[in-house]
């Protein structure tokens, strides 16, 4: 089986678009068709690929043809590309690693003639994107992903929205993972600052302003829910301002903030008043939506079960916030039967209530 990938990647390398082969033979792969690993795949373009694209020491001084010349520009390095992006997604214990490693040896072989094109932007934000969503390690995420935009930059590399994306993604995790959950405030100032000088050099995008207010509500301080709001007013009117498509709110943008309203404990003061203000950002989206003035903040199931959520903390403070509970469940249920099937409750809706009511003792 092993002998049959590699005649078929060989023939695939002579034909006119080899990557395009490659991909269908990734695309087989994914599907289950396919029974070739991972690390085989690797060897494969490291080993096999690169001999095609590279002069052969006896001929060393004997030119590339078109064919030749062409495919050692373009194809290596979005054959690379595309097995990082597989790799990095495949959720494997040491994936990033073997990204990172696959990365060194194709910068390895253009240091020594063998592509004329090196590794490029995309090529790291897939290595940097493997950290982001692989298994937690001994060193943070973060920390990996700064050594490798370092890198990037000594390569003559300049990091892109992106990069800087999946730098915040790791952060974010970070904040989320016990390991490193006494060092959240020292996280959330890290990502706010980035996002600072992502604005100054106008890379800044929803998903950053998104990752960032996910960063903040995840901290779950004291002042999370507030701080993270400051950021969607300040996102909110920079478009408003700009007109800027790449930093307009959506419903993601406003969920955290509510879930950061949400998630304060319920013995914490003034639980009540931070439920309200839940409920009045789904208000807020609502006319948002309503008056066509922001198409990408319609609430949806998420936000409206935070916001019970958020009563159902407070209702140990206040028994009213049970009966705001229910309401706002009953609103849920009309909305679904006037046919909004993005706010039908679910079980978190539903034991979120039941949680209110055993509070006050009903």
């Amino acid at each position: 089986r092993r002998a049959s990938f590699a005649t078929l990647l060989s023939l695939l390398l002579s034909s006119p678009s080899p990557c395009a082969g490659f991909a269908a033979i990734k695309s087989s792969q994914r599907r289950g068709k396919g029974r070739f690993t991972d690390k085989f795949v690797e060897d494969v373009i490291v080993k096999d690929v690169a001999p095609k694209v590279r002069r052969n020491k006896k001929s060393s001084n004997k030119p590339l043809n078109a064919r030749e010349k062409s495919f050692s520009q373009r194809d290596p390095i979005i054959s690379l590309n595309m097995n990082l992006d597989y790799l990095a997604k495949s959720g494997q214990k040491d994936a990033a690693m073997r990204c990172e490693e696959m990365l060194l040896r194709i910068e390895a072989l253009h240091d020594d003639g063998y592509y004329e094109k090196s590794p490029d932007v995309v090529s790291y934000n897939s290595v940097i994107n493997a950290y982001a969503y692989g298994r937690p390690s001994k060193i943070p995420r973060s920390d990996h992903a700064k050594r490798l935009m370092r890198r990037m930059e000594e390569k003559g590399l300049k990091p892109n929205s992106i990069t800087w994306n999946t730098l915040l993604r790791c952060i974010l995790k970070e904040v989320g993972e016990k390991k490193w959950k006494k060092f959240s405030g020292q996280k959330v100032q890290e990502a706010e600052s980035i996002l600072s000088n992502m604005e100054e050099s106008g890379l800044a995008t929803t998903i950053s302003y998104n990752t960032v207010i996910s960063t903040i509500s995840k901290s779950k301080s004291s002042e999370s829910a507030e701080r993270a709001e400051s950021w969607l007013k300040r996102m909110t009117e920079r478009y408003e301002t700009t007109q800027n498509d790449k930093i307009q709110p959506d419903t993601t943008s406003f969920n955290s903030v509510i879930h950061a309203y949400a998630n304060i404990s319920k013995n914490t003061r003034g639980a009540p008043k931070r439920a309200l203000r839940a409920e009045e950002l789904i208000k807020q989206m609502e006319r948002l939506y309503r008056s066509g003035k922001n198409d990408k903040v319609k609430p949806d199931v998420i936000s409206y079960s935070a916001a019970v959520n958020a009563y159902a903390r407070a209702a140990v403070q206040d028994d009213r916030c049970a009966t705001r509970a229910m309401e706002i469940l009953d609103r849920m249920v009309v909305l679904f039967k006037r046919g909004d099937k993005g706010v039908k409750p679910n079980k978190r809706t539903y034991t979120s209530l039941i949680n209110a009511f055993a509070r006050i003792g009903k």
